[in-house]
């Protein structure tokens, strides 16, 4: 299944420190596919694939989470487009 994590950066020297690490190290049923950083409004999202949110959630909390507000959702894979 595929999922979207959005991500507000709150402390931004943090989040390149740690930002650098992101992606590394991954559980194996856990594959990022996609980062997409918006530095104008220091936001950025990615895009997952897990068996679960719940998986991505702990990951990205685990990494993010002092210097972020994540949101995060499940992609419908019937409406999504991608080449």
């Amino acid at each position: 299944m595929f999922f979207t994590s959005e991500h507000k950066m709150t402390n931004e020297e943090q989040f390149f420190i740690k930002s650098q690490y992101m992606g590394r190290d991954l559980p194996s049923n856990l594959q990022l596919h996609l980062a997409l950083v918006y530095v104008d409004n220091q936001t950025f999202q990615c895009v997952w694939e897990a068996e679960s949110l719940e998986m991505v959630e702990h990951y990205v909390d685990a990494q993010l989470a002092d210097c972020c507000q994540s949101h995060y959702f499940e992609v419908d894979p019937f409406s999504a487009i991608g080449a």
